[in-house]
C-alpha cells in the first residue's frame, strides 16, 4: 500500500517560489520526468519490445516519473506493468 504526500514550501513570496515534494510512504521523492507522447502514429507498429526499449531507455536516464499525454490513446496493459516493474510513476 502507498501513501501519497504532496508538500510545498512558500520560500519568497515575493516572486511566488515554491517547493514541491512528493513523499511516498513518508519517504522525499526527487522527481525526474519526462512527457511521453504515443510512441508512433499507427499503434499497431508498435510492438511490446518497442515499448520495452522506451521504457528502458528511461530508465537509464534516471526518470523515474513519466507524464502520458491526455491528447494520445490509452497504452495496453504490458506498459503500465512494465513501468511499475522498473520503478516508474505514472
Amino acid at each position: 500500500f502507498r501513501i501519497v504526500e504532496l508538500a510545498q514550501q512558500v520560500y519568497n513570496p515575493n516572486i511566488n517560489e515554491t517547493s514541491f515534494y512528493l513523499f511516498i510512504n513518508s519517504h522525499v521523492i526527487f522527481l525526474k520526468g519526462s512527457n511521453l507522447v504515443p510512441s508512433d502514429a499507427y499503434q499497431k507498429q508498435v510492438t511490446n519490445e518497442k515499448l520495452e526499449h522506451l521504457l528502458r531507455s528511461a530508465k537509464l536516464g534516471n526518470i523515474n516519473m513519466l507524464r502520458i499525454w491526455d491528447g494520445g490513446i490509452y497504452e495496453r496493459d504490458l506498459f503500465y506493468e512494465r513501468a511499475d516493474h522498473l520503478g516508474i510513476m505514472l
